[in-house]
Parts: structure tokens; C-alpha cells; sequence
């Protein structure tokens, strides 16, 4: 629900589903000075989207919520009660002023640049909305938690046993409910055709460095170092 567009639409698990509007007014975009202040005062913390930020504009100080990016914003709330952390299930429209812009913003945000693949992974983590499911402190929500995963063994509703690794997390993403772990509902929708292969490798970089079960070094360079010191 946008209660500034007056647009409401029902989203199903395992579904597409559309809503198309035509804005006509766009976000505001502060300036480049006004952001680098926001963002050296909110250096080392998650970015806060509730906070509202007095801001020197052309038209005097303003009161301001803005996106990382410096762009005002139109609130998006999950507007009926869906289970566990329903009011968690929230986040921001931004409206661009024209295609071009949007695309920049596209590709910006899509690309991991200069950033390592566990930090990219972590990002994609918050902004794909596998935290709304995942959780990473061990606790138990609509699937299983992302601590610890890598490496452990997962009893599947098939009555097997699945090692998680790099192979079924892969399949994890692109054909979730081919092998559902037992215990929970096979509600994930596949995100084929929307990550990148490097998108999924940093994800299980992530997965990787949040569990004590990960190698600590890529394979086969154990025993390499065993032949050194046998040297």
C-alpha cells in the first residue's frame, strides 16, 4: 500500500502480480553537500529512513526523510497482518524525473563496484528482501535462518538430508522449491533472471562469513600448505 498514491495491491508468494500509476510529481533530490553531512553523521550505523533530517535547501531549512541517496521519498507498507514481523515488511518509492535518471539509479545499485563480494552479498541480503524470511541471529521465521547454514546438513521434506553449499544455495535462488527443507512451506519465489551470477556469489560469500561451519580458505589451499610444511 502507497497511501500517497492511493494504490493498493494484494502480493501472493509464488506470484506475479502488477500495479501500474503515473506519477506526477517527482522525489526531490538534495544536494551533494547536504548528503555528504547526513551520511558522515550517520557514518558506521544503518542508514535511517524514519529519521527526519533538518536540511539548508534554496528555499530556506526543511524537514526532510531521505533515501541513502539524498531523495525524498513516498512511504510503501505492507497493509494487511501477514504473520510474524508484518511490520517490518516496508520500504520507500522513489519517482525519478526521467528515464535516464532512473537508469543511473538502476545501475548504480545493481553493480558491486569496488566493494568486496561478503559486503555485496550482505547488501543484496537487506535490499532483496531476504531478511523479511531469513533471519541472522539463529531465530526462526518464515524460513530457515541464514546463521550458521553454510556447511550444515538440513533434513528436506523429501525425507533426505542436503548439505548446504555452494551448488544448493545456487538452486536455493534460482528453483527454491525443488528441495524444501522439512518443517516449512515451499512459499520462496525463484529471483531467476533477476541476480546476477556474481549477485549469487557474493550471496553465498555472505552465507559463508556469518557461519562457523565455512572453510576459512579456498579449496585446496589446505593442502597446499600441508606440502609446504612437509617441505
Amino acid at each position: 500500500f502507497v497511501p500517497a498514491f492511493r494504490a493498493k495491491k494484494d502480493i501472493v508468494p509464488g506470484r506475479y502480480n502488477y500495479m501500474w500509476f503515473k506519477p506526477t510529481v517527482a522525489s526531490e533530490q538534495i544536494s551533494d553537500e547536504a548528503l555528504a553531512k547526513l551520511k558522515k553523521q550517520s557514518e558506521g550505523a544503518t542508514w535511517d529512513y524514519d529519521k527526519v533530517h533538518t536540511i539548508e535547501t534554496e528555499d530556506g531549512e526543511r524537514e526532510l526523510q531521505v533515501t541513502p541517496e539524498g531523495y525524498t521519498f513516498f512511504d510503501l507498507y505492507c497493509t494487511e497482518y501477514c504473520g510474524k514481523n508484518h511490520s517490518e515488511m516496508q520500504t520507500v518509492v522513489v519517482v525519478h524525473e526521467t528515464q535516464a535518471e532512473l537508469e543511473a539509479w538502476i545501475k548504480a545499485n545493481s553493480d558491486r563496484g569496488e566493494i568486496s563480494m561478503e559486503e555485496w552479498g550482505e547488501l543484496l541480503y537487506a535490499r532483496r528482501g531476504c531478511s523479511g524470511c531469513h533471519s541472522v541471529d539463529g531465530s526462526k521465521l518464515v524460513g530457515p535462518s541464514f546463521l550458521d547454514v553454510y556447511g550444515s546438513q538440513h533434513a528436506l521434506t523429501t525425507g533426505e538430508n542436503q548439505l548446504v553449499d555452494e551448488n544448493y544455495i545456487r538452486e536455493s535462488i534460482l528453483a527454491p522449491k525443488a528441495k524444501v527443507v522439512a518443517g516449512y512451506q515451499p512459499v520462496m519465489p525463484s529471483y531467476k533472471g533477476q541476480l546476477s551470477d556474481d549477485d549469487i556469489a557474493s550471496i553465498i560469500a555472505y552465507l559463508k562469513s556469518i557461519s562457523a561451519n565455512a572453510p576459512t580458505q579456498p579449496a585446496g589451499a589446505e593442502a597446499e600448505s600441508d606440502e609446504e610444511s612437509a617441505e
